[in-house]
């Protein structure tokens, strides 16, 4: 305690001024040091750093920086997640072009390697449209050809080579309608 005297005769007791650094006190209070810690660190009473960490709003500004951070950590997780999914969707249409480049060179010739082409087509199909993002967009164009010759069950299968007659096409949307 330091003595101040008046001009009346009066002693004033005042409390002695602290050199304490309340910037790096401050700065280890954010990064969620406990103040029973910073007070014996500084050796400072406990009712003093309450105080100011009351007057300076220090609380509020530390919740604000855990929100913050809160945010921060779930962007990155957001962002590695997509970047995952992304190079899994790449792997994946690398793996659908290669199976198509196999069908397309191993063509049926009989009935069953017919049924088994086109099996297969679907399972790929199927894998394509969620890889490529077909999901939400309507498959096809609004006016469709089906090929009547691919539907039927006594249908033998032929190349273009050995087929004389021309596939019968019909329009799906007239039909529909």
């Amino acid at each position: 305690m330091h003595c101040v005297f008046l001009s009346l005769g009066y002693i004033l007791l005042v409390p002695k001024k602290l050199d304490i650094d309340w910037k790096a006190i401050e700065g280890m209070y954010m990064m969620g040091m406990q103040p029973e810690v910073i007070c014996s660190t500084y050796r400072i009473n406990n009712h003093t750093l309450t105080s100011k960490i009351v007057r300076g709003g220090w609380k509020g500004k530390k919740d604000a920086l855990l929100a913050r951070k809160e945010v921060v950590v779930q962007e990155a997780r957001t962002q590695m997640v997509a970047n995952a999914g992304t190079a899994y969707q790449e792997r994946l249409i690398k793996h659908i072009d290669a199976g198509l480049a196999v069908l397309d060179e191993n063509l049926p010739t009989t009935r069953p390697e017919v049924s088994q082409h086109f099996d297969a087509l679907g399972k790929v199909d199927k894998i394509a449209v969620r890889a490529y993002g077909l999901e939400s967009t309507v498959h096809g164009s609004q006016s469709t050809t089906l090929n009547l010759n691919l539907l039927r069950v006594d249908a033998t299968p032929c190349t273009a080579e050995t087929s004389t007659e021309k596939p019968q096409v019909i329009d799906i949307q007239s039909v529909a309608t």
